[in-house]
């Protein structure tokens, strides 16, 4: 189930904002203290900015995976990159997609288009 804020997506949240910041002007000028507005839209926001960060890292890999056959990715932390991969994940390109996707510290994924069943 999407969250009100994907179903009115980026341009309704910035309509919303408009609103919200004529109603706050609108009250502030009649001596009236509207604070709820400013703080009211956040979690929205910063929901639709990690759902846009998802999506633009796997259209990132789908785009890669246009000029070749699989994309690797290590998942560690700065400073990590010389440390033994610990296990390795074949995905998809739909392993990066919704909300949120696993990824689990000096794991390599392995991207590819399509996974090869393996008899």
């Amino acid at each position: 189930m999407r969250s009100w804020a994907e179903a009115v997506g980026v341009s309704g949240m910035i309509v919303l904002s408009i609103i919200f910041l004529s109603i706050g002007l609108f009250a502030r000028g009649q001596g009236l203290k509207i604070d709820w507005w400013s703080r009211s839209l956040g979690a929205e926001r910063r929901h639709l900015r990690m759902l846009e960060s998802v999506a633009s890292l796997r259209r990132y890999i789908e785009g890669m995976l246009a000029v070749t056959d699989v994309v690797e990715l290590y998942a560690c932390w700065e400073g990590d990159w010389e440390e033994a991969c610990e296990s390795r994940r074949e995905v998809t390109p739909d392993h990066f997609g919704g909300d949120a996707f696993d990824l689990t510290q000096r794991q390599l994924l392995i991207v590819r288009a399509e996974l090869s069943c393996k008899a």
